[in-house]
């Protein structure tokens, strides 16, 4: 049971909405993130926190499930990507942002330029979608 749930969890984050991106000095498809203000963990972390909160109360109080190490995670929004998943931001360093079960995520955040990098490395364009897929 646990494996069906952690697929739904690990990409569960794709839940906004996003729009045109700005434009801003970029490195491959990505802008690093100390060249783009925009791009603050810490200014997306209220919103990030309140999924992550409803997360936790849907896995601990309604499906009752055992804890389990965090997933990669990827949430964006009009402009940038938010991701705990290195290898879909390589080369950005990771900053604390929001936890999930009480465990540290390393964060990044970057431009997406109209397109959202996954932890495999491919990239998917920008549309208001929901799913998750297989990780180790």
């Amino acid at each position: 049971m646990i494996r069906p749930v952690a697929w739904i969890l690990t990409f569960g984050a794709w839940s906004l909405v996003a729009c045109a991106s700005r434009g801003t000095a970029t490195q491959g498809h990505l802008a690093v993130q100390s060249d783009t203000p925009a791009c603050d963990v810490a200014a997306a972390s209220p919103w990030i926190s309140r999924w992550l909160g409803a997360w936790e109360l849907a896995c601990r109080e309604i499906l009752r499930l055992p804890d389990a190490p965090p997933p990669n995670l990827v949430f964006y929004d009009s402009t940038c990507v938010y991701t705990t998943a290195e290898a879909a931001l390589p080369g950005i360093t990771s900053v604390d942002g929001p936890s999930l079960h009480g465990t540290k995520l390393p964060w990044r955040a970057a431009v997406h330029n109209d397109s959202i990098p996954l932890p495999d490395g491919s990239r998917v364009p920008i549309a208001l979608m929901s799913f998750a897929k297989s990780d180790k």
